[in-house]
């Protein structure tokens, strides 16, 4: 739970942290709205299974999934586990809304038998116990989330539902890789170093969540057994090919390619490559389209002064986007590349672009915590939280301390109530927070400064649960 505080004039805007154990109300003046992301009109359709026993509940979940982004789910409701399991075991659904406590299953129980009758299907639980070690087991069970009924709203359930199916697929991208590379590793002694390569490559690539290191690890990892030569290049989002790296075996012939890596290429192989998101191998790149293209002339004569006989331009596509596209080059004396070759290409270029992809996520993660961040410890209006219970002040920004005297040590877990002005501003603003059972209000009341100093505020209480 949170609760705000504005200085008169400010406009009240909702801002989320996160503190592990705490339900907090916080003072707020924030300058710029957050919002939380959406899904665009033109998005895929999910199939939702409801299975709920509560004609009531039933209604209300199925009014909130569908406000504010009508046709984002279509919705089967059941109302117990027997009518629900020829759904699950047929694949008729994407995801499954579940209350644990059913007419013919109870408990943990309901969310096991979901996941044993269909363990690649998310199940998001939806239920009134609010018991965290319950909610811990029920994931152990192959549940994705654990929502308690009456503190979600349409959006909570939305985005859980949501991330539970993206968090499904990846388990499955997951899954596939390992099981990848269990077959990798059982032909490691026919297919010799390549195979033994791709192994070490998937060490290698999940070693960091850092895009511009993952992508150089690629084009290293490459040049050990693959290729002589290998250049990356990201996909920008006007589509334009950005360069990242080039290696190659020889650093004498690697100064070379790091200039071809610099030239801006329309070479139509690779744009080929990344508009239909399918490799292309050139065994014999003399006779090829590869050399070809009058457009890159110099492209071209670059490529030839590091000794190229043989190329594989390989996309990198990470749940159906190309991020980045590979060109493998072997030089005089080496043997042409042939399907075998384009076949561990691509295998690398699929485990690179599954790392390329969490780095992504990664990278957007802590810039998005950055953001916000950023609005709590540099906004120029006093900020601070506070747990609702016991009024201890969890934590406060610069402003906050130098607005009202106090050094960071003397606030942070102090009680928030002797800011207020006289016992009475004080009793008013414990039965305005009562009162509010959660919902935002308005209130306007007298602080008081470490310097004895009379201010007037405007609170603004808004209602926060934070894990």
């Amino acid at each position: 739970m949170g609760a705000s505080c504005l200085p008169n004039g400010s406009e009240e805007r909702p801002f989320v942290p996160r503190a592990n154990g705490f339900v907090v109300r916080f003072w707020s003046c924030i300058l710029d709205e957050l919002r939380f992301p959406t899904v665009s009109d033109d998005a895929a359709l999910f199939r939702l299974l409801l299975i709920e026993d509560d004609p009531t509940q039933t209604l209300f979940v199925a009014d909130l999934l569908s406000s504010g982004q009508s046709g984002l789910f279509q919705i089967t409701t059941k109302s117990s586990l027997a009518e629900a399991l020829p759904y699950i075991r047929g694949g008729k659904v994407d995801v499954v809304l579940l209350d644990l406590n059913l007419p013919d299953s109870e408990g943990l129980a309901t969310c096991a038998r979901v996941h044993l009758e269909n363990a690649d299907l998310p199940i998001v639980i939806l239920t009134v116990v609010s018991d965290e070690a319950i909610a811990l087991k029920a994931l152990s069970y192959g549940a994705q989330d654990y929502l308690i009924k009456g503190k979600v709203d349409g959006g909570s359930i939305r985005r859980s539902v949501q991330y539970a199916i993206e968090r499904k697929g990846a388990e499955r991208e997951r899954e596939h890789l390992l099981t990848s590379e269990r077959q990798a590793r059982a032909v490691a002694e026919a297919s010799g170093n390549r195979s033994s390569f791709l192994v070490e490559a998937s060490t290698i690539l999940s070693s960091s969540l850092d895009l511009e290191d993952t992508l150089r690890s690629v084009a290293r990892l490459s040049t050990r057994v693959l290729s002589d030569w290998c250049i990356v290049r990201l996909i920008g989002d006007d589509g334009h090919l950005l360069p990242v790296e080039a290696a190659h075996r020889d650093e004498a012939k690697e100064v070379i390619l790091r200039k071809l890596l610099a030239i801006p290429t329309t070479i139509q192989a690779l744009v080929d490559v990344v508009q239909t998101g399918r490799s292309a191998l050139f065994a014999n790149v003399e006779n090829s389209s590869f050399w070809n293209d009058p457009a890159s002339a110099q492209y071209v004569e670059l490529t030839k002064a590091v000794g190229t006989r043989s190329v594989m331009v390989v996309p990198m596509v990470a749940r159906g986007r190309t991020t980045a596209v590979l060109t493998f080059g072997r030089g005089d004396g080496q043997r042409r590349f042939d399907a075998t070759d384009l076949e561990h290409a691509e295998e690398l270029a699929r485990r690179g672009a599954v790392a390329i992809d969490n780095a992504r996520l990664f990278r957007e993660a802590r810039q998005a915590e950055n953001y916000y961040r950023l609005l709590f410890d540099e906004n120029p209006q006093p900020l601070w939280l506070f747990d609702e219970k016991t009024y201890a002040v969890l934590s406060a920004n610069d402003a906050a301390l130098e607005h009202y005297g106090f050094t960071r040590e003397e606030f942070i877990g102090a009680d928030m109530r002797m800011l207020f002005a006289d016992e009475i501003a004080s009793r008013r603003f414990e039965g305005s927070l009562r009162a509010a059972h959660g919902e935002r209000y308005k209130v306007r009341s007298k602080h008081r400064k470490r310097d004895g100093g009379i201010i007037e505020v405007e609170v603004t209480s808004n209602h926060l649960d934070i894990d």
